[in-house]
């Protein structure tokens, strides 16, 4: 029974973190891209000059970020839907 369910939480979790990875990629990325442009034309952020003269890590292109995104989406998701199944455990086991 345990099994099943932290499956069954994993699964949703899965299919979650899926459907918003495509609802970012159609609605937040095109912002990320259209907002680091305007950060790459007026010369990026304007820390202390000593500090920050190496240049910041960023994705390479569409698959890394996409992957990342999907990544801790997915995870996000897991996490929410088994902390979700927790109580669903708990009242399972004390009404048997």
């Amino acid at each position: 029974m345990f099994r099943a369910i932290v499956f069954a939480a994993v699964l949703a979790g899965v299919a979650a973190g899926l459907f918003a990875t495509a609802v970012q990629s159609a609605r937040v990325i095109p912002l990320i891209h259209e907002a680091e442009t305007y950060e790459q034309a007026s010369g990026g952020h304007h820390e202390a000059d000593d500090q920050a003269k190496e240049k910041a890590w960023a994705p390479e292109g569409w698959l890394e970020r996409t992957t990342y995104t999907v990544i801790a989406n997915v995870l996000a998701a897991v996490a929410f839907a088994l902390l979700l199944a927790v109580p669903a455990l708990a009242f399972t086991l004390s009404n048997p």
